[in-house]
C-alpha cells in the first residue's frame, strides 16, 4: 500500500485535511501542523488510519468488512462471523443450536434439550427401568404395571378408585393376604 507524507499543504488542500487531522487530535499551531498526516494513494487498501497512536498520532491498521469502522465501546454489528471468541458473556444472545453450540452436557442430553419427548429423556436418564410415556406424581395412569419385590411388614398402599375388581395374585406365596380398611368386602364370586 502506498502511503504518502505531506510536509507542506497549500490552502485549499489545508481545508480539506484540516477536519480529518482535528478528529485524529493532531495540534494546529503557528499555521503548521504540529503532527504528520498520511494519505492514501491509488483508492482502496486494506488498511485504515485509526486514531490512538503513541502522542495521538494516527497508525495504520489492517481492515475486514465492509461498512462503517468499529470502535471499542457497544458497538452494532449487522450478522458478524466472530469466529470461535475466547471468553465472552452470552446473556443476550439468542438461537444458540443446543446439540452444536453447548458442552458438558451428559449423554444425549442435548437431544432431549431439543427435542423433548419421553423417550428421549430416558435416553438421557442413568439408572431407568421400564418403558412408555414419563409418568409424573399426581395421578398418573400406568397400563399393566408389574410390581415386584415388595418386602413382606413394609408399609405399602393399593388403592382401587373404581367399580372394577381389584385383586391380589401370588402363585408362588404360601398364603396370599389382602387387607382392606373401608368399603364392601366380596370374597370370590358375586
Amino acid at each position: 500500500m502506498a502511503k504518502k507524507t505531506i510536509w507542506a499543504l497549500s490552502s485549499a488542500i489545508l481545508l480539506v485535511v484540516f477536519g480529518a487531522f482535528l478528529a485524529f487530535g493532531g495540534p494546529i499551531t503557528n499555521k503548521s501542523i504540529g503532527g504528520l498526516i498520511d494519505i492514501l494513494q491509488g483508492g482502496a487498501t486494506t488498511e485504515i488510519p485509526v486514531g490512538g497512536g503513541a502522542g495521538n498520532v494516527m497508525v495504520w491498521t489492517t481492515a475486514t468488512g465492509s461498512g462503517a469502522p468499529v470502535r471499542a465501546t457497544s458497538p452494532t454489528l449487522v450478522t458478524p462471523a466472530l469466529g470461535t471468541p475466547s471468553s465472552g458473556t452470552l446473556t443476550n444472545c439468542t438461537g444458540l443450536p443446543i446439540a452444536t453450540g453447548m458442552s458438558g452436557l451428559g449423554a444425549n442430553v442435548a437431544t432431549f434439550l431439543g427435542t423433548p419427548s419421553s423417550a428421549n429423556l430416558a435416553s438421557a436418564l442413568t439408572g431407568e427401568t421400564g418403558s412408555g410415556a414419563a409418568v409424573f406424581d399426581t395421578s398418573p395412569t400406568i397400563a399393566t404395571p408389574i410390581i415386584t419385590s415388595i418386602v413382606p411388614g413394609a408399609n405399602f398402599s393399593l388403592t382401587q378408585n373404581s367399580v372394577a375388581a381389584f385383586t391380589s395374585e401370588e402363585a408362588s406365596a404360601v398364603a396370599n393376604t389382602l387387607y382392606l380398611k373401608a368399603g364392601n368386602v366380596g370374597i370370590g364370586t358375586t
